[in-house]
């Protein structure tokens, strides 16, 4: 019995999809062998089956390219050495020029992007490096498609939205920051100058609502650094900053503004013309295309400006500021970056250090000989070593006060001494000397005046001989009142001043004694029983005798 025309479709149809997804799983295991020449072989056959695919009447689906990109993943997990892989990553991310449909590409790239996020967090540390690439180049050749199609607004919002869809529904952190870190400078690389300020406003969409919507510090100082001050500093007003802040700085700050800082034209101008004019004709003639990324011997990259409208930029992320599902954080960050674009708008730096506090303290002598000499009289002084003088007794006694008193009835001389001969040996006897003054004319003294001389004893003894008066030393009362103190005074005690200890902090010292709050030795104390000795109560068995 034959069956009708539309069920043997139906049926061809279904044997027609087995075949396709056979296929594609097939490539996929294919795609993951160990063997380079068969990974090799499988991708390039790959490359005209999409072309093959994407022509016929089987619509690519989401879980077609899935499935793919699970194969494509692990290929790129497979290889090795640095130059195999860059161009295994080339290879990767051209396979989106294949497709011809803008719904094929958008789902394709879609697809990629998610795999990579999904995968991202189980690459080790040793393939970070490739894949993170992979993910550079993955992102050139999506702008390089809205190029080709010279910036279109649809193409351009469509992509817009899946970087929206990829930032609001975080599966990898690390996968965000780094396409945080390389968006801009992928975008100035495939614009090249020829980008629209509408185009940069709608590429910047996603970030603007991916940091109002995060609550991460880490991911808004990411956004804020790389996104959106990035445009800050690589605009025009940007430049002269840097250019004038690197001049400043180089100059070791000479004035506390920058705006003190102008530039300087110099007569070399026509050189710099003429140089410039032989470089661009030997490009020209040798119509070498700019690398995009660091070779060997040229390490740095020139990137392009992106142009943008700072106001229209300010007014967009206004916007975002009431958004349902914003943050304290996130809305104080918005606020901060609306007032820095406001501010560029008005031809104004928003950011950078603009003012340096100059110090009023004087520089030192900076005199090599004097500083020298200075150092060597300081060592002399450090390494010398002063001899103590001793105090001579020969027959000698410091005189530490002098007092003249002028009573009425006339003048008298009071020695009050401190240091007595130490060999001899004083009686209790009171000597007041009551001098008269020859000299009628003699004013007398009411101060008292100290001196550090030294009396000879032996002379005033002569003297008083000579004038005939009486001496009497009172040296039995402060003997006695010496002694008492010495014998009322308490013990000297040590005091441990534990502020001084370095070996051991205080609390530490503090911890142990509370621990064990006895004395750590006592002489008195006799020691404990030993292991050695007998047990007082003798066991009645003897471990040494057995009984045979």
């Amino acid at each position: 019995m034959a069956l009708p025309s539309s069920a043997a479709s139906k049926s061809k149809d279904k044997s027609n999809k087995a075949r396709v997804v056979a296929q594609e799983i097939k490539i996929a295991r294919l795609l993951a062998n160990n063997d380079k020449k068969v990974r090799d072989k499988v991708l390039k056959k790959l490359k005209k089956w999409l072309t093959v695919r994407s022509q016929s009447s089987f619509v690519f689906t989401k879980t077609d390219f899935m499935s793919l990109w699970k194969g494509l993943f692990y290929c790129m997990w497979m290889s090795d050495k640095m130059l195999i892989q860059e161009e295994l990553a080339e290879s990767l991310s051209k396979l989106v020029h294949c497709l011809k449909s803008k719904d094929t590409i958008v789902l394709y790239t879609t697809c990629t992007l998610q795999t990579l996020a999904t995968e991202w967090f189980g690459i080790d540390q040793y393939r970070l490096d490739k894949f993170s690439m992979l993910v550079r180049r993955i992102l050139r050749q999506t702008f390089v498609i809205c190029k080709n199609q010279s910036w279109n607004m649809e193409w351009v919002t469509e992509f817009s939205k899946i970087f929206t869809q990829l930032f609001l529904h975080v599966k990898s952190l690390g996968f965000n920051l780094h396409l945080t870190e390389i968006y801009l400078e992928e975008l100035a690389k495939a614009g090249n100058e020829n980008l629209s300020e509408d185009v940069v406003q709608e590429l910047i969409k996603p970030f603007a609502e991916y940091l109002i919507t995060t609550n991460d510090e880490r991911q808004m100082k990411h956004i804020m650094q790389h996104i959106f001050r990035y445009l800050i500093f690589q605009s025009d007003i940007g430049l002269d900053y840097m250019e004038k802040f690197n001049a400043w700085k180089n100059a070791g700050f000479p004035c506390a503004r920058i705006d003190d800082m102008q530039k300087m034209e110099t007569d070399t101008e026509e050189e710099s013309d003429n140089e410039d004019k032989q470089f661009s004709e030997a490009k020209l003639k040798n119509k070498v295309e700019k690398s995009l990324d660091p070779r060997a011997g040229k390490v740095d990259v020139e990137l392009p400006q992106i142009p943008f409208n700072a106001m229209k930029i300010a007014e967009l992320l206004s916007t975002y500021k009431f958004h349902p599902s914003s943050t304290a954080k996130s809305r104080r960050q918005l606020s901060r970056l609306v007032d820095e674009f406001t501010k560029l708008s008005q031809r104004k730096m928003p950011l950078g250090i603009k003012r340096v506090r100059k110090p009023n303290c004087q520089k030192k002598e900076m005199d090599s000989r004097k500083a020298a000499m200075r150092l060597i009289k300081f060592e002399k002084d450090l390494l010398s070593d002063k001899m103590n003088k001793k105090r001579k007794r020969n027959g000698k006694m410091i005189c530490d006060e002098v007092s003249i008193n002028d009573p009425k009835n006339g003048n008298t001389l009071d020695l009050e001494t401190d240091a007595i001969k130490p060999k001899s040996k004083l009686t209790d006897t009171l000597a007041k000397t009551e001098l008269q003054d020859t000299d009628a004319n003699a004013v007398p003294f009411k101060k008292r005046k100290k001196s550090n001389s030294t009396c000879d004893v032996s002379n005033t003894k002569s003297d008083i001989t000579e004038n005939k008066k009486k001496l009497r030393i009172d040296t039995s009362k402060k003997s006695k009142a010496a002694k008492k103190k010495l014998n009322g005074e308490k013990k000297k005690r040590v005091i441990f001043e534990l502020s001084q200890n370095t070996a051991q902090h205080t609390s530490q010292y503090i911890q142990q004694v509370r621990k064990s709050p006895a004395i750590p030795f006592d002489a008195s104390k006799k020691p404990l029983n030993s292991v050695l000795k007998m047990n007082p109560i003798p066991s009645p068995l003897n471990p040494f005798y057995y009984k045979k």
